[in-house]
């Protein structure tokens, strides 16, 4: 877990300057940013040591389980944040 947030916390601070100026990169990176988010919830809560899979957050909303995880991305306030899907 400790290694995907360094990955994420290094990949953040070398492209967010960059992307800022580029619309095409900044949507390459969001979509880093989703994926990364996604691995982040699925090794928090192990699913894939867990025999239920996905059903083992079926109490989680959604949206609520997934921004938990996003919270520490570079997305935060934009217009695809979970709240506004």
């Amino acid at each position: 877990m400790q290694l995907i947030e360094l990955i994420a916390a290094s990949a953040r601070r070398q492209l967010e300057n960059i992307v800022e100026n580029d619309p095409e990169l900044l949507v390459l990176w969001q979509g880093i940013d989703l994926a990364m988010a996604s691995m982040r919830g699925i090794l928090r809560f192990g699913l894939i040591s867990d025999p239920r899979g996905f059903d083992a957050i079926n109490d989680y909303d959604f949206r609520d389980w997934f921004a938990n995880q996003w919270r520490f991305g570079a997305l935060t306030g934009v217009a695809l944040h979970p709240r506004r899907l």
